[in-house]
């Protein structure tokens, strides 16, 4: 099966699911993957589910830092699809070579100018794959997106 027909299926069985869901929502996720082939495959596959699936049925989850990490531009994503993305992911990376997640402020990611250009964001999702004190990363990255004006 080509990508166009699993992306093709994907928006049938997310579209007839409309009944038994308010609205279905898809999250991008390249966790893992090493190789920019399949980075861009990861990219047009998103931007096909974004301009080929029903805006009042599909929204998307946009996690911040596997976008950043993958090479792409979440500004650029955010206005290219306006109100598609009803959820955001946080978190934040030391950046290249390793992108080192950590508490969200504490990286390079620029959180002071996303977010204030994420319009219509629903629900905010912060997280810390393996915090060294999960409470003191939650407190951490609660104290830092607080202070932001958005």
């Amino acid at each position: 099966m080509s990508i166009d027909e699993v992306l093709d299926k994907l928006i049938r069985d997310v579209e007839a699911s409309v009944h038994a869901l308010y609205r279905g929502d898809v999250r991008q996720h390249t966790q893992r993957v090493k190789t920019d082939s399949f980075r861009n495959v990861a990219r047009q596959s998103l931007e096909i589910l974004l301009a080929e699936s029903d805006p009042a049925l599909v929204s998307f989850e946009m996690d911040v830092y596997w976008v950043v990490n993958g090479g792409g531009n979440p500004i650029a994503l955010l206005e290219r699809y306006p109100g598609r993305f009803k959820m955001l992911h946080l978190k934040d990376s030391m950046g290249p070579p390793d992108h080192k997640m950590v508490d969200v402020g504490s990286g390079t990611i620029d959180f002071k100018t996303i977010l204030p250009r994420a319009k219509g964001i629903e629900h905010y999702f912060v997280e810390h794959d393996e915090p060294v004190d999960p409470i003191a990363s939650a407190k951490a990255s609660y104290a830092y997106l607080s202070k932001l004006e958005f």
